[in-house]
């Protein structure tokens, strides 16, 4: 987290600064903040949504197929 602070409990600008400048922070991660800036932030998260669920069953099929990867 950011020097122990809430991700909640600071401004929306030094959060997104701080996700993009963490070395632990995926390019994919990044290039989304950066397409979403723009974006109608409820039309974002309906397909963050629709992403989620998606994931989620592909970690049930891996999960059943005793798969370690979920990698296709």
């Amino acid at each position: 987290m950011m020097k122990g602070k809430d991700m909640r409990s600071v401004r929306l600008e030094e959060a997104e600064a701080f996700v993009r400048s963490n070395p632990r922070t995926s390019p994919w991660l990044r290039q989304a903040l950066e397409e979403t800036a723009q974006r109608d932030p409820l039309d974002v998260l309906n397909e963050v949504e629709m992403l989620r669920l998606l994931l989620l069953r592909r970690l049930a099929r891996a999960s059943s197929d005793g798969s370690s990867s979920c990698g296709g």
